[in-house]
């Protein structure tokens, strides 16, 4: 199992935190872990969304988009390290508003959250970013994004690396800016489309059949509670600014991933993969994986001058 060190647990514990997404399936996640470890840590969250309404809960506090500019906001913000796990329709990616409201948005967030002097941003980009490229992929191998929220994450990849070199003129000097790329994760409150959420839907409606691709896909695959966990340990001193990529580092074929997880499931089923039912996505990558387990990094400076 990859798991954060002792050290970084301990860093973490002493850390002050932002967390953007707290609702969604990853942030809601990174919430939990930090709450667990004790970690002095905010919300910030839209107006009108289920994170802003109501009380607190065990002393979260939570500060909406529009409340950034506050005195008072930005006092309590500056210093923090902020987690920017939001985005919006995670779940159709060849959604055209990933560029045309999506991309904006998050610009301008950003921008905001920027000028607030944060030590650290660390941003949540996507494996989607590399394509139809095949094989391992290491941080600084080359995007090649096909999918409109592809290609909204590599936009927003670029600006913040924008912000770390002008750094001094924008933004605080001594800001670390991290952009953490995630391969495939799965879990509970995952997204109703996700094959995992599928299948459990099949297995308790007493269905015999599953419908999936021919499931030759080779990708990589860990829990979201160690997605969660090791995005907060990529934002320890442990890392510097650059790209982090965070996967098993090893690939494992759709199908056996799929027949894995029904035998390890804590209700077992007996039910037949329909293979070939489905074609496989045009716009997915058929084998693409972290070149490395855990965490693996490479600086700003290195994306500059590596061409992979």
């Amino acid at each position: 199992m990859i798991r954060c060190t002792e050290e970084m647990r301990i860093e973490v514990k002493n850390t002050r935190f932002a967390l953007t997404g707290a609702t969604g399936f990853l942030g809601g996640h990174v919430l939990s872990f930090l709450k667990d470890a004790n970690a002095d840590t905010v919300m910030i969250c839209r107006s009108g969304t289920e994170a802003s309404k109501g009380e607190p809960k065990k002393n979260i506090i939570k500060y909406k988009y529009d409340e950034l500019e506050k005195s008072e906001v930005v006092d309590d913000l500056k210093g923090r390290t902020l987690i920017h796990c939001a985005w919006f329709s995670v779940g159709q990616p060849t959604n055209l508003e990933h560029l045309t409201h999506h991309l904006p948005f998050q610009i301008d967030l950003v921008a905001r959250l920027a000028r607030i002097g944060f030590s650290q941003l660390v941003l949540v980009g996507s494996c989607f970013e590399f394509g139809l490229r095949y094989g391992p992929q290491a941080p600084e191998s080359i995007v090649a994004p096909i999918t409109p929220y592809a290609v909204a994450k590599v936009a927003l990849s670029q600006y913040l690396r924008s912000l770390y070199w002008s750094q001094g003129d924008y933004v605080r000097s001594n800001a670390k800016f991290k952009w953490v790329r995630l391969f495939y994760f799965f879990g509970p409150n995952q997204h109703p489309n996700a094959i995992i959420p599928q299948l459990e839907r099949v297995l308790s409606a007493g269905s015999i059949e599953f419908k999936m691709s021919l499931g030759e896909q080779l990708l990589d695959y860990l829990p979201v509670e160690q997605v969660a966990e090791l995005l907060v340990a990529s934002s320890t001193s442990f890392f510097e600014s650059g790209v982090l990529h965070i996967g098993r580092g090893e690939p494992i074929a759709l199908r056996r991933f799929v027949e894995s997880y029904i035998r390890n499931r804590s209700q077992p089923a007996q039910i037949n993969l329909q293979l070939g039912a489905y074609r496989y996505r045009k716009e997915d990558s058929i084998a693409l994986w972290s070149s490395k387990p855990g965490i693996s990094f490479a600086s700003w400076e290195d994306m500059a001058t590596s061409i992979k």
